[in-house]
């Protein structure tokens, strides 16, 4: 299937039902199928909040906090690109990558998980969930993964990823814990093939369109790339993936089953500040060559180095990304801290839509 770049452009936004045109949390997931999770709140929401702010109509944090650590989950925590939110259905799934990814940890985590790891899950047997300041107490100060940290924090790491522990609840950035099977019930998991083919289409489904190659954490905890190349080519024989060509764009592939997007109307007159680690905008090289935006998450660059804004948000009117637009909470006040793009008299008044919408959104 051949496509333009604004053709490519007006379905992306349609699938990605941008902006708020859908009518719930779990229609978002349906949708995308995993939202990735960051708890920095510099805007009055998490990125994963900012994503489902993006998509659905007078979202409300508590509307995901409900359904992520509610009595009744539907949805849970869990490792896939990086810490992300799924459908709880769809554990079984990660079953699988959690008896695989023990072998993938290097010494210093599994020295750690040995000395520290049935310390903490008999504190679990023996007090219920606890949040991960009491757990990762314990042990020598190691260098390991991210950085260092006790190696108690080392254990407690390889515990959740291995999916003997999950996340309760957070109490505002700390996680709570308890054991997995005291949260979810007991699940067969699937075969090593059947979650691979899982996790390989998730990025599709996530995105809407894919290359086999691209920003490198776009495929991070999937298949190595010959096994993702088998699995691609299989998924467009038996029809779930169409191989798409954009001028100016490596070959990419859709989901056969969101060729009716391709026939959407994009409406121009509105507006959405897009998560930094928005799906849309994983694969940042795409996201240059097909909107034209070089957009570059700098929170964590130090600030003689940055170029723009702290926490910028690329700023979407219609099917353009115009530019970035820096929103600060605080003091139970948004203040837009500045607008970098170039906006006509109607874009403004779109922006100042989306900006009433977020603004209501957080004082939910």
């Amino acid at each position: 299937m051949k496509l333009t770049a604004a053709a490519a452009r007006r379905f992306l936004v349609a699938r990605h039902a941008l902006p708020r045109s859908l009518p719930s949390v779990l229609a978002a997931f349906e949708r995308i199928g995993c939202v990735q999770v960051d708890p920095l709140a510099v805007t009055g929401m998490r990125n994963h909040d900012l994503v489902l702010a993006a998509r659905v109509a007078g979202y409300r944090p508590s509307a995901l906090d409900a359904l992520l650590y509610g009595k009744k989950r539907k949805l849970i925590e869990v490792y896939n690109k990086s810490l992300c939110i799924v459908p709880i259905d769809t554990l079984p799934y990660y079953r699988a990558d959690w008896e695989r990814v023990m072998g993938a940890f290097g010494d210093t985590f599994l020295a750690a998980a040995k000395k520290h790891g049935p310390r903490i899950l008999r504190r679990l047997d023996r007090e219920g969930p606890l949040p991960s300041r009491e757990l990762a107490r314990g042990g020598e100060r190691v260098v390991a993964g991210w950085g260092a940290a006790s190696e108690a924090r080392h254990a407690l790491y390889v515990l959740f990823r291995t999916g003997r522990i999950g996340t309760v609840r957070r109490e505002g950035n700390v996680r709570v814990y308890d054991r997995m099977e005291r949260l979810v019930p007991k699940q067969e998991p699937v075969s090593r093939e059947a979650s691979l083919r899982h996790r390989v289409l998730n990025r599709f489904r996530a995105m809407g369109l894919l290359g086999l190659s691209g920003t490198p954490e776009v495929y991070a905890a999937t298949a190595p790339a010959r096994e993702r190349a088998r699995i691609v080519r299989e998924l467009v024989e038996e029809g779930t993936l169409v191989e798409v060509s954009i001028p100016g764009s490596s070959p990419r592939f859709m989901l056969a089953s969101e060729q009716h997007f391709l026939g959407a109307t994009v409406e121009r007159d509105r507006a959405a500040m897009l998560a930094p680690l928005d799906p849309l905008i994983w694969d940042r090289r795409f996201t240059r060559e097909l909107f034209g935006l070089d957009y570059k998450w700098q929170v964590y660059t130090p600030k003689h180095k940055r170029i723009g804004g702290y926490y910028d948000l690329p700023l979407l009117v219609g099917d353009r990304l115009v530019g970035l637009i820096e929103p600060r909470y605080a003091n139970g006040q948004l203040e837009i801290v500045r607008i970098d793009a170039t906006l006509s008299r109607a874009d403004r008044r779109a922006v100042d839509d989306a900006i009433r919408a977020f603004g209501a959104s957080i004082a939910q």
